[in-house]
């Protein structure tokens, strides 16, 4: 019977991540609602202390309607935000939990490995059934307490390094995540987070505690998480940033205590991973500039951690804010530090990879011959077989190369020149290979080769094909909510200006018009 008791305490991690994203400690929440109740009411309830919040966070009690009232006044969330929602009924507040407040795995019994996955899972899709009710929580479905004991460190090393400026950052943060909520104030935030962020980087850096490996592994695994959402589309990119830009807080706050060289230059690596994140995301959004300044960081980190591919793949990476807002010769600069750096002693995976992005900028500036011998070097780097090393950070396999080929002889295909003819019909067959080699769960990159082979078709003339990509395109968008897949779109639409009267195009208006990243699109008369 106690065995089985223990299998249906399952904690609160919802009420615990609230207090997390504030910087609060237990004790702060406990006085903090004191300070909420008069006598009367603290005579009729109760007294409240940091010993009841651990109750409640760790799933031993249940808060009573009262104290689940003060809660949601004190967080400006609802019960359901709070994990109330999911528990068992008022009438057994403040008595030790009966069944789970989430769903969190197969077996209640779980060895510190399993917990570790749950946490920061390595498969995709891993938002599980906990988040089916919140879809913007953190992806996480279990807090064991070697996380709890790594969160509490982090906490209280923020503390006591600022303690004059935690009630401006805790003001901040509550700031920022409304914007996410609201997907529109977040944006503002944006240049004195990245001022805040370099500056406590460089200061981090001047310093030369000890971290276990335990917490090391523990960084680089919700890191590699957080890299497995935004394929997958498991949050969209503008709901995965801030996540994503704690998570580098977080390590940020690590690197400005005393550190042994060897685990300084693993958390620069880390650093390194995650900034190249938050710079995809912004790129997702469409927020170039700000993509760029954290790509930048990421190529800081990565020489300051000593791993020439990190970054080599952040200047590739960086290369595609100068590419995609109308700057390819700013990005062919990029690309050849990046592949510059590749050429001394970083892996094949890397330099196949960068010689790919390198391509389709040429192909940009109409370099015909440079663009495909760059192709060619690709895919002879590719034949090699990739050595099977711990990459989150870059997946390179057929697929990608089949998408860098096709939106390439896409590109080299010219109307007016009958000699490029063969590079449309190619496009489209490399274009089709790389949709039937991609991974299902990497739901971020369909919506883009749907759209590549879309214009493919409009520019053979069959609108009724190119209709029919696009509208899969659009239903996946709608989820992943990428800015620059959207502009691609656009793009596509402004092909399809010919056949604006075809009820296939105008199906497509209707859709494009419905879609709330497209919202200010009404159509080509």
């Amino acid at each position: 019977m106690a065995s089985e008791t223990k299998k249906k305490v399952i904690p609160n991690d919802r009420l615990r991540n609230e207090r997390k994203k504030r910087y609060w400690t237990q004790s702060d929440v406990a006085g903090k609602l004191y300070d909420r109740c008069n006598e009367a009411e603290l005579e009729e309830h109760g007294t409240i202390d940091k010993n009841m919040v651990s109750k409640w966070e760790r799933g031993l009690h249940i808060p009573s309607p009262f104290w689940q009232r003060k809660l949601c006044e004190l967080f400006g969330v609802d019960t359901e935000a709070l994990g109330f929602i999911h528990q068992i009924g008022t009438e057994a507040a403040d008595t030790p939990q009966a069944f789970p407040l989430t769903q969190p795995a197969k077996s209640a019994k779980l060895d510190e490995r399993q917990a570790i996955q749950l946490f920061i899972p390595n498969d995709t899709p891993h938002v599980v059934t906990v988040h089916i009710h919140q879809p913007a929580a953190p992806p996480t479905s279990s807090y064991s307490e070697e996380n709890a004991i790594i969160d509490d460190r982090i906490t209280n090393t923020f503390r006591e390094e600022y303690p004059s400026e935690i009630g401006s950052f805790v003001k901040r943060r509550e700031f920022f995540q409304e914007g996410v909520r609201t997907g529109a104030a977040i944006l503002t935030s944006y240049d004195l987070l990245n001022n805040e962020l370099l500056d406590r980087f460089f200061r981090a850096l001047k310093k030369p505690s000890t971290i276990d490996e335990r917490t090391l592994r523990y960084f680089e695994l919700r890191t590699e998480g957080y890299w497995q959402d935004r394929h997958s589309a498991a949050l969209a990119s503008s709901d995965l940033l801030s996540y994503a830009i704690e998570h580098l807080q977080k390590v940020i706050t690590l690197l400005e205590g005393s550190l042994l060289p060897s685990t300084r230059t693993r958390l620069c690596c880390i650093a390194s991973g995650i900034a190249q994140l938050v710079g995809h995301l912004l790129f997702d959004m469409g927020e170039l500039t700000q993509a760029r300044h954290f790509h930048q960081l990421a190529i800081t980190a990565a020489q300051e951690g000593g791993n020439q591919s990190l970054e080599a793949v952040a200047w590739g990476r960086m290369s595609f804010t100068w590419t995609y807002g109308g700057n390819a010769l700013e990005a062919l600069h990029c690309i050849q530090e990046a592949r510059r750096l590749a050429a001394q002693n970083v892996n094949t995976t890397v330099r196949a990879y960068l010689a790919a992005v390198e391509a389709e900028i040429q192909a940009l500036l109409g370099n015909r011959e440079s663009c495909l011998k760059a192709l060619d070097g690709a895919e002879r780097v590719e034949d090699r077989l990739y050595p099977q090393e711990e990459m989150y950070w870059l997946r390179f396999d057929r697929s990608r190369l089949a998408g860098y080929q096709g939106i390439c002889f896409r590109r080299l295909y010219h109307p007016e020149d009958a000699r490029t003819y063969a590079f449309l019909n190619e496009a489209q067959r490399v274009l089709t290979d790389a949709l039937t080699l991609l991974d299902p769960a990497r739901i971020q990159r369909r919506p883009a080769l749907l759209i590549d082979i879309a214009s493919t078709y409009a520019q053979q003339g069959n609108v009724e094909g190119a209709c029919e990509q696009a509208t899969q395109a659009l239903s996946i968008l709608a989820q992943t909510k990428s800015q620059a897949v959207a502009k691609r779109l656009l793009t596509l639409r402004h092909e399809l200006e010919p056949w604006n009267e075809t009820h296939s195009v105008h199906n497509l208006d209707q859709q494009m018009i419905s879609l709330t990243i497209l919202r200010d699109y009404r159509g080509i008369a």
